[in-house]
C-alpha cells in the first residue's frame, strides 16, 4: 500500500499522475484539512475515474470533515 501525502496547492493533474505511476495497487491519499482537492465533488470524481482505468484501489485519510464526506459521497473508502 502507497501512501501519498497531497500538498495544499497540488493541482488534481499532479496528484492523478502520482496515483498512476505507483506500483502498488492500493493507495492512500493523505489530504490536508482545506486542499485545493475538498474544493468540488469533481475533483474526487476525476481522480477515482483515473484511478479505476489504472488499475488502482484508492483510499482516504483526513482530519478535514468535507474532504471525507466527498469521499464518501463517490465511494471512496475513507
Amino acid at each position: 500500500m502507497k501512501k501519498i501525502f497531497v500538498r495544499r496547492d497540488e493541482s488534481i493533474a499532479e496528484l492523478v499522475e502520482k496515483i498512476i505511476s505507483a506500483e502498488e495497487n492500493d493507495v492512500v491519499l493523505v489530504i490536508p484539512k482545506a486542499s485545493g482537492v475538498g474544493d468540488a465533488v469533481s475533483n474526487f470524481d476525476l481522480i477515482k475515474r483515473e484511478s479505476e482505468a489504472a488499475g488502482k484501489k484508492i483510499f482516504v485519510e483526513s482530519v478535514d470533515e468535507k474532504i471525507l464526506a466527498l469521499a464518501k459521497s463517490l465511494r471512496i473508502e475513507a
